[in-house]
């Protein structure tokens, strides 16, 4: 159904492209952002998406100072 439904409002081509970037999001976790073309990272709708410091995670922030700092909860 929901094949069917992406197509329907995004067209066969938004159907084919959502579930290569799907594929490549989740099927390969350890796969790196790098994999993603720059057109499969612009149509990442609804995935939720903030600025943060690289430095504030390598200096160990706890998780619920993460959590907080970026709005998640």
């Amino acid at each position: 159904m929901a094949k069917e439904v992406t197509a329907l409002v995004h067209g066969i081509e938004g159907y084919q492209n959502a579930i290569s970037t799907t594929e490549k999001l989740f099927k390969e976790q350890s796969a790196s952002e790098e994999t993603l073309t720059e057109k499969e990272l612009e149509s990442l709708e609804g995935v939720v998406r903030f600025p943060f410091s690289l430095l504030r995670i390598q200096a160990g922030i706890d998780v619920v100072s993460f959590l907080a700092e970026t709005g998640c909860f």
